[in-house]
């Protein structure tokens, strides 16, 4: 497994996470607001490294 292929499967995984914290509104001792700004500041910062290294390895496959 290619390490853009394991950045893919986190960010998903973040995302459903998120997804299902905010939906069924389980309680992890964050406020809601804060959640969401976790889980979207890491699915952006893994979609940046994920450019980077789709980027970067452009030439190389």
């Amino acid at each position: 497994m290619r390490s853009r292929d394991t950045l893919l499967a986190v960010i998903m995984l973040i995302a459903l996470v998120g997804l299902f914290v905010l939906l069924f509104n389980v309680d992890i001792g964050l406020d809601t607001k804060t959640l969401g700004t976790y889980a979207f500041g890491t699915i952006l910062v893994f979609g940046i490294v994920n450019v980077v290294i789709g980027l970067t390895t452009k030439n190389r496959d």
